[in-house]
């Protein structure tokens, strides 16, 4: 029997893979047949072509290539068995491709760098540059130790614009019609990708933030060039030792291109010291300082004088300069005893190392940071008598720190003074972001001019961004990055959206159609109880959003027939809005108007009298506001008063922000004085500023604030800022906090060494009969600790969020009265004498519910 060979190999050899725009390619074909065959050029289409006749097994071919190609393209031969070939066995069509690329020499601009082989820390790099034309041209550096581990290349901007493209012309042929049949296999290939991310926005740090080393890197920004050379100067940061990559890249109309040069950045000495990342004010630590000597030439026991001077904020205890021998090549080390002096900030520690001429330099920076978390604290009040003494209770730091106290015949001074306090709470829920940013909307036409649309429109806009990564999948908002939808998060977060967008601010409209979705689930949910708030109140903002709800509303009604309760709930105003929206005046008439403020519940949060009234009153003020005149003292006396008692939460002030918007604001005092009582000295009349309110600011020195006023009037007083002194009595107002040390391996009765590992345990657990939900936990480092992230880590099955900042930890989580352990470890860093701030618990919708530990003191050996 005969082999029948299916297949019939033709081969290209391309005698130049590289050729010009109009030039001939020469290549030679070896055909496994005689035949007539086909030549063509080829992108995403024929741009040329030409017929041939295969004689023999092997011939040399010629095409030109067409002006105007560029890139890369395909060289294609088809070939189809003569008819009179003996060779009857093979099959009778046989192809091939063979890729090849088009001169760029037109499209290139060509940089040329000129840089010094080797520059000192901190000195001057002249990057000397010029191009074969007139350009454009950026000059840029960056450390070779971060590209190469972000496996970061020089750009070749053509190997984008000029890449190789697949072939994607579509070929037919008719010669299995007329010949015997045989298989083709057609292979595609194709690559795609998806992205996504998200952003973790944490306010809860450290404003004493260290400087950290500036980074290696170098941005010229977009300069002429051209034939004649230029130099930019770069000043390399004095803390850099290692190689920096130098780049170009250069465009004009018609090309590009770029270039790279590599540079030692090196001193003649390699200072290293090793500090703490954070100190208290009135820590002691022992700090070691190596110096490697990678002087050329310097030979054996070089005598190096290594000097220290502190910076504001340190001192050093015995002589700042020590002398040290180093061989080249070798390293040697100095310990100094540094103090933390005055108050807290940002310190700086410059070192020298100098032997002869032979000089090399750095710096290092540590914040010396308070031993509490900052904290805002609002006292607000009414003066029926038109005037009022108030005793500053708190003493507070004069870093960081605001103190103002504001006034109005109106109620609205309250919601200025609740802006102030949510703009300074330190948590980030979706909810508290949330309930930050919705007072812009009720603000962004406020009187005065500190508030301007502008600056509402960047706070929407924050809002906005916020709510962009924390929308799941079927449409809600989850309460922290990366988490499932959470009800209250989900409408809260549609509800700024809605307002926002009718507000005539921008507003990505995916977001709310996709938000739409998540609605329409929650208004057919079964109603009783909290779940029939939401969804009153999920068919409210479908309402808002133009969707015809009359069909959900009359399912809620029925489902809610048999209950009675319901009508004196928030409930009902939240349909009564509905109905009106809906042009049902008669039913919105029949459920308006009989709220009574006695809710207790709101899913997880706690909605008090005053947060209910709150909400209700917005919705009057929006809906109905024929009737906003009818609303009694007593409905806006119950709303403010847990602002005035102190009982409020993020939640309670957004809506209560939002009621007190609607009230008239034209209420004037008259005649104010606002003075002070100082610890020293005589008091004085404070200058009063429209901010919108008549408002005044003071020092952290004032012991109280006298204000007179001819009338009646509400005053806000808020305090921001760290208290002045470490608290001498623990905290245990529903919640108890403990702390424990525990060196690993134990140690018994033994201080703890540097480089220890020490185990934090902090124990909390809810006391007075009740678990209390959404609770914070900040526990700060002592200025000898370092983390370990992952051990931190490992407590997420327990909580519901935890997040690392650089000298704390901060755990959210809820709490029964079973103690709950969160434990982590540390590595012991220097040596010396630190003060263990103290941990600190709260919850964050009950500003009653807190507890804290003491502040301890940590001795560490070297």
């Amino acid at each position: 029997t005969a082999e029948i060979e299916k297949a019939a190999e033709l081969s290209i050899k391309l005698s130049n893979e590289n050729i010009r725009q109009g030039g001939e390619l020469k290549f030679q074909i070896t055909t496994p047949y005689q035949g007539t065959g086909l030549i063509t050029i080829e992108t995403d289409r024929v741009h040329a072509f030409k017929w041939f006749m295969a004689e023999g097994l092997t011939s040399v071919q010629t095409i030109k290539v067409p002006e105007g190609l560029e890139g890369n393209a395909y060289l294609c031969v088809a070939l189809v068995r003569s008819i009179n070939d003996p060779d009857i066995f093979t099959s009778p069509l046989s192809y091939a491709a063979a890729s090849f690329s088009i001169d760029r020499e037109k499209r290139q601009v060509i940089p040329e760098i000129r840089v010094p082989e080797k520059v000192l820390p901190g000195d001057n790099m002249a990057i000397s540059f010029r191009t074969n034309r007139q350009c454009k041209i950026v000059v840029f550096a960056a450390d070779e130790g971060i590209l190469q581990y972000a496996s970061y290349k020089t750009p070749v901007p053509l190997d984008h614009f000029l890449r190789k493209l697949a072939l994607e012309v579509s070929t037919f042929q008719t010669a299995d019609l007329i010949l015997p049949e045989y298989d083709v296999l057609i292979q595609r290939m194709g690559i795609g990708g998806d992205a996504d991310a998200a952003a973790l926005r944490a306010r809860h740090l450290n404003p004493f933030a260290r400087k950290n080393n500036r980074p290696a890197v170098y941005w010229s920004g977009i300069l002429d060039s051209g034939p004649e050379e230029q130099t930019v100067s770069w000043e390399t940061p004095d803390t850099f030792n290692g190689e920096v990559r130098v780049m170009a890249v250069a465009v004009d109309d018609t090309g590009m291109g770029s270039a790279e040069k590599g540079v030692i950045v090196r001193g003649p000495f390699v200072i290293n010291p090793v500090l703490p990342l954070a100190v208290t004010p009135g820590d002691s630590f022992t700090m070691t300082v190596g110096v490697a000597n990678v002087a050329e030439g310097s030979g054996k026991a070089l005598p190096v004088k290594l000097t220290v001077e502190p910076g504001e904020g340190f001192s050093i205890e015995g002589y700042p300069a020590q002398s040290l021998t180093i061989d080249e090549n070798g390293e040697a080390g100095a310990v100094y005893k540094v103090k933390t002096v005055g108050g807290p900030g940002e310190a700086t520690l410059r070192f020298k190392a100098e032997s002869g001429e032979i000089k090399a330099g750095t710096s290092a920076s540590v914040s010396i940071r308070p031993p509490t978390p900052m904290m805002t604290t609002l006292t607000s009040g009414v003066a029926d008598s038109g005037s009022v003494s108030l005793t500053i209770q708190r003493k507070i730091l004069p870093e960081h720190s605001t103190q103002k106290v504001s006034l109005s015949g109106s109620p609205l001074v309250l919601a200025a003074g609740l802006e102030d306090w949510l703009n300074e709470f330190p948590y980030g829920c979706t909810e508290q972001l949330l309930s930050r940013g919705l007072p812009a909307l009720a603000y962004a036409a406020y009187p005065g001019d500190s508030y301007t649309r502008e600056k509402a429109g960047k706070k929407v806009q924050t809002a906005v961004d916020m709510l962009r990564g924390r929308q799941t999948a079927d449409g809600g908002f989850a309460m922290w990055p990366g988490g499932p939808s959470n009800d209250l998060a989900s409408l809260y977060g549609l509800h700024f959206l809605t307002d926002a967008s009718q507000a005539g601010f921008s507003v990505p409209g995916d977001m709310l159609v996709r938000g739409m979705s998540y609605l329409r689930e929650k208004a057919g949910i079964t109603a009783k109880g909290a779940s029939a708030r939401l969804r009153a109140y999920s068919i409210y903002l479908l309402t808002r959003n133009e969707v015809v709800t009359s069909n959900f509303l009359i399912d809620l009604e029925k489902d809610l027939e048999h209950e009675t309760a319901w009508k004196g709930e928030i409930t009902a105003s939240f349909m009564a809005a509905s109905y009106s929206l809906l042009k049902q005046d008669k039913k919105a008439r029949a459920l308006f108007g009989k709220f009574k403020a006695t809710e207790t519940k709101w899913d997880i949060f706690s909605l008090n009298s005053g947060a209910a009234e709150g909400i209700n009153l917005y919705l009057t003020a929006r809906h109905f506001p024929q009737e906003l005149s009818k609303v009694s003292e007593e409905s806006i006396n119950r709303m403010i008063k847990p602002v005035l008692n102190g009982s409020f939460n993020t939640f309670d002030a957004a809506w209560t922000i939002l009621a007190l918007s609607a009230w008239p604001t034209d209420e004037t005092l008259g005649s104010i004085t606002v003075s002070r009582r100082r610890e020293k000295g005589k008091g004085e009349t404070l200058q009063l500023k429209n901010d919108p309110f008549p408002s005044a600011s003071f020092a952290t020195d004032e012991t109280g604030i006298d204000i007179k006023a001819g009338r009646r009037f509400f005053y806000t007083l808020t305090q921001s800022g760290f208290d002045r002194d470490l608290p001498s009595v623990e905290i245990r107002d529903g919640l108890e906090i403990m702390r424990e040390f525990q060196p690993s391996p134990a140690k018994a009765n033994l201080p703890i060494s540097s480089g220890d590992d020490v185990t934090v345990v902090l124990k909390i657990r809810a006391i007075n009969g009740r678990d209390v939900k959404n609770v914070a936990v900040t526990d700060m480092f002592a200025g000898c600790f370092s983390p370990d992230t992952q051990s931190v880590r490992a407590n997420e099955y327990r909580m519901d969020y935890i997040d690392v900042r650089e000298d704390r930890v901060v755990f959210y989580g809820s709490f029964t009265d079973q103690i709950t352990e969160l434990s982590y470890t540390v590595r012991v860093t220097a040596p010396g004498e630190f003060t263990a701030p103290p941990a600190f618990a709260e919850s964050l919708y009950d500003s009653r519910i807190r507890a804290r530990s003491l502040a301890g003191k940590i001795s560490v050996q070297p």
